[in-house]
């Protein structure tokens, strides 16, 4: 509603998730001029987002778990302090504007579980994002291949990708990646080898890489233990040897009874950190145990 604006001009934080909101996001919220952190998530908005101006000041935006439509607009460019940006769970259509690669401040980007997106490639300009600690693209219908440019990404702590059509090899460069630790591959169309020389990787806890046409050996990943581990090692011919794997999918057990998904409400409070890893079988909102502390 408009009529509250005049009320909050001033303010930095605004915190109005997990109620019934409904209605479209008001226009010239985003022109809040001293707003740093805009936190809309698990609500009932709907239509599209309102036209968005040029802020050096908003860090902070989820807008997770509603029913926001139309496009992702490419002037969302223009919120260049950008730090946060949680579009995940909407009804979005078109494609993901390559522009989100000059949001070059964004440590977490989340814009999984919009099946209504146009199919497409994940956009070069991502490269850019090498601040990111935190990308999801879950269920956002990406294809082609996993860019070779992924392992320039040197602060990613968790890389999810599950459930969209990526195919060709992974590659060798995620073997860059030192820091991460949830890696999230299931539910595509990838072959090929396993990287060899993933044994850096010594700060992964979560793996996630049943229901593609992988093989090869994922001992190096054995060398330390992993809270959870899904490969396509069961069934009479297995795919990948995994002697550590924790799940062993098959054709028949194909490892989609649940999801493995980060809890998504990251608060100003944690300084965005992330506190905990969730699994959950019925949808993007954590709801079941945790399986580590994270940070």
């Amino acid at each position: 509603d408009n009529a509250f604006l005049p009320r909050v001009w001033n303010v930095t934080i605004l915190d109005v998730s997990g109620n019934d909101l409904e209605g479209q996001v008001a226009r010239g919220l985003l022109r809040r001029p001293k707003l740093q952190y805009l936190d809309l998530h698990n609500n009932l908005l709907a239509g599209s987002l309102p036209d968005i101006p040029r802020s050096s000041s908003l860090e902070f935006l989820a807008i997770h778990g509603n029913r926001i439509d139309g496009s992702i607009p490419t002037a969302i460019d223009r919120l260049i302090s950008l730090k946060h940006l949680d579009l995940s769970d909407n009804r979005f259509v078109g494609v993901v504007p390559d522009r989100l690669g000059l949001l070059t401040q964004l440590e977490y980007l989340f814009v999984g579980y919009n099946t209504q997106l146009t199919p497409g490639h994940i956009p070069d300009m991502f490269q850019r994002l090498t601040n990111l600690k935190e990308l999801s693209m879950k269920l956002s219908k990406r294809n082609g291949p996993i860019p070779s440019w992924i392992g320039g990404l040197s602060n990613l702590q968790v890389l999810d990708l599950d459930g969209n059509e990526l195919e060709g090899k992974v590659p060798d460069s995620i073997n860059s990646l030192t820091g991460l630790e949830y890696l999230m591959l299931s539910r595509n169309q990838l072959s090929g080898n396993l990287p060899e020389s993933l044994d850096g990787l010594s700060n992964l806890g979560i793996v996630s890489l049943g229901n593609n046409s992988i093989v090869g050996d994922a001992a190096p990943l054995c060398t330390f233990p992993k809270a959870v581990f899904k490969a396509d090692c069961g069934g009479a011919q297995p795919q990948i040897s995994c002697a550590c794997c924790t799940k062993c999918c098959n054709d028949i057990d194909v490892c989609t009874e649940d999801m493995i998904l980060p809890a998504l409400d990251i608060r100003y409070q944690e300084h965005y950190e992330r506190k905990q890893v969730v699994l959950t079988k019925t949808g993007p909102m954590p709801t079941s145990a945790t399986i580590s502390n994270g940070q």
